[in-house]
């Protein structure tokens, strides 16, 4: 029996590849001596998409766990440089969109334009919860289950007006809260 704990940065290498298991057109590699996690997409709009909606970058300490993203086309493999640009919260919608089909957890994007706080973007996924091995002293087994919802607030870059969601009627509570915000401001 091993006795001991993963490191943070094994963590963040199960929370991605949990992520997208079941993702037919992903696959996701650990390689220890580089720290690095590297996705290994089939088709090339989602591998840009991902590559644009990713943390690349994970800082534990002194230790960097880094995330790529790879093309796989016919016989070769393609890093992936996708221009990064200031996207407005339709097109990062899209971007999702783009990034996620396939994924038995994802449902959809939903935009809601707001005219004084410029909108907001919420991607659902299903209810369906994800269990990730974490090595926690805390679980019986090392596993701890999470909500799609979690993983992608740690997994994606934090972006203004975009939010992760399992439930349509978060969405609808919370254009109800800032219904009098807005009023107010008008």
């Amino acid at each position: 029996m091993r006795i001991g704990m993963n490191a943070p940065w094994m963590i963040m290498y199960n929370l991605i590849d949990a992520f997208f298991k079941e993702d037919a057109n992903v696959g996701v590699v650990y390689s220890d001596e580089q720290k690095t996690v590297t996705l290994y997409v089939t088709n090339q709009a989602k591998a840009e998409a991902l590559d644009i909606l990713l943390q690349h970058e994970h800082v534990y300490g002194d230790v960097t766990l880094t995330v790529k993203v790879r093309l796989i086309s016919d016989t070769r493999t393609i890093a992936v440089t996708s221009e990064k640009e200031n996207y407005d919260l339709h097109d990062i919608g899209k971007l999702y969109q783009a990034a996620l089909v396939k994924n038995p957890m994802y449902e959809t994007a939903v935009e809601m334009p707001n005219a004084i706080l410029g909108g907001f973007i919420y991607i659902l996924f299903s209810k369906s919860p994800v269990s990730v091995y974490t090595d926690e002293l805390t679980k019986y087994n090392g596993y701890r289950v999470y909500l799609p919802e979690t993983i992608a607030e740690k997994i994606f870059v934090p972006r203004a007006g975009v939010g992760f969601s399992t439930d349509v009627s978060t969405i609808a509570d919370i254009q109800h809260r800032l219904a009098p915000l807005i009023k107010g401001l008008l």
